[in-house]
């Protein structure tokens, strides 16, 4: 208090100081409490402890041709928030996660491998609505002497059902309690990621060949809704000094037009998505005379996104990339490199004429400290290379995923139109709007 009459003071030596060097007294020495509080807004809503929970369980086994793993566990946070009874439900945070993972690796062949694997994730939670650390900055904000953070009722409001908040003026301050305890908000959310695996050695066909074919299939799913109700405000109207009354005031109502005795509903996020992805691969690695070594690998992959619940058309239709991309790589007894890469992708968000976009990269090295000269020179340089490379890459995510089509138009067809017909000039009818143009040159950022 005395502090905030100083600021003000500094900044203005006209100002008007908010306290009153009575009040400051009388403040201090803790006389009339309900009058002249001096809240503690961090003891007043939150536990010194509070406890969290975790169990673990793995299983893990199998034999030559079969082998498996398996893996649970689960995790409950628990917030610091205190509670109050005559609310009807909790506000404190409570988090638990489930989380569920499994792998299989079967051999169906001496040269074939079966990988199977799922992973899936729950999470379950209940908390204030404006989150944990919210109410930690709320504390950090609040007035400790304006109001306490509830009254008990007096004889006119001896019935209420609800807490009797305090506040201050037109019930404008912030009420740290009254924000922990008016609602709560609750949210769940899914991930669960489904991935079978192919490896095959080809070594039948020739010597360091190998294929390997993955698909992965994702699904988040989320929600989340909140439950509150308007808190009643009160502050003091009169006060009874002798302390001859229990309790020894009359409380007033600041907000009267409000009417908070009854919980609310508002519909939070709600996002379904689903990712397919396919990958298949084609590798070669091979040494030849022991100085030769051959490197080649070819990647095919294929990618498609839903969203399940899309705001427009557009967003609702699945976003898809092909892509096939290599690299070819040769070095002469460690010495001397040279490596060729390439991708060749695809986009659905160009015109036919820029959807395919082909971007290469070279590069060359000389290992200098392998060769025989560098020998003596090893203790003090232990390696030196000198390399160069060059290459493009490409880039399609330009601009926002609501803008995905450059060679359409984007049309809204039932557009409001003013007319101005008829005998007074108003009127409105639908029409067509056309909001940008179609571009079939845009292409690949390089």
């Amino acid at each position: 208090m005395k502090m905030q009459n100083e600021a003000i003071l500094t900044r203005n030596p006209n100002g008007v100081p908010v306290y009153l060097a009575e009040q400051i007294r009388i403040t201090e020495q803790g006389l009339y409490p309900d009058l002249y509080p001096a809240t503690d807004w961090y003891k007043t809503m939150f536990n010194d402890v509070t406890s969290n929970q975790r169990a673990n369980l793995s299983v893990s086994g199998g034999g030559k041709f079969a082998r498996y793993y398996v893996a649970a566990n689960i995790t409950q946070d628990n917030g610091p928030l205190k509670i109050d009874n005559r609310n009807n439900f909790n506000t404190n945070i409570s988090l638990t996660k489930y989380a569920i993972r499994t792998n299989v690796n079967v051999n169906l062949t001496n040269s074939t491998e079966l990988i199977f694997r799922l992973s899936s994730a729950f999470d379950e939670y209940t908390g204030p609505i404006d989150g944990g650390a919210d109410m930690y900055r709320k504390v950090m904000q609040a007035n400790p002497v304006y109001f306490k953070p509830y009254y008990e009722p007096d004889e006119e409001y001896a019935y209420a059902n609800h807490v009797l908040f305090g506040n201050y003026g037109t019930a404008n301050y912030l009420n740290p309690y009254a924000e922990s305890l008016r609602g709560y908000r609750d949210y769940s959310t899914n991930m669960t990621l489904t991935q079978f695996e192919l490896k095959q050695d080809l070594a039948m066909l020739t010597k360091g060949l190998n294929f390997r074919a993955m698909v992965n299939m994702n699904r988040f799913s989320e929600f989340s809704v909140s439950r509150s109700y308007t808190p009643f405000y009160y502050n003091i109207s009169e006060y009874d000094m002798t302390g001859s009354t229990n309790p020894p005031y009359t409380l007033w109502r600041l907000n009267p037009g409000v009417n908070g005795d009854y919980i609310d509903y508002q519909p939070g996020n709600r996002n379904i998505n689903t990712t397919f992805y396919l990958e298949s691969t084609l590798e070669y690695n091979n040494v030849v005379a022991e100085t030769h070594h051959f490197n080649g690998l070819l990647v095919y992959t294929m990618r498609q996104q839903k969203v399940g619940l899309a705001e427009n058309l557009q967003l609702s239709l699945p976003n898809r990339n092909l892509g096939v991309s290599g690299r070819f790589a040769y070095d002469y007894d460690t010495r001397y490199f040279v490596e060729f890469d390439f991708g060749y992708n695809g986009s659905e968000r160009f015109a036919k004429k820029n959807r395919w976009g082909f971007f290469p990269s070279i590069g060359g090295a000389w290992m200098i400290s392998n060769e025989q000269f560098f020998s003596s020179l090893k203790d003090v340089v232990s390696q030196l290379k000198l390399k160069g490379t060059y290459g493009l890459v490409g880039n399609d995510a330009i601009g926002s995923n609501n803008d995905r089509f450059y060679y359409l138009s984007q049309v809204t067809m039932d557009a409001q139109r003013p007319t101005g017909w008829g005998l007074t000039g108003g009127g409105q009818n639908l029409g067509i709007d056309i909001s940008r143009y179609a571009n079939d040159e845009i292409g690949w950022e390089k």
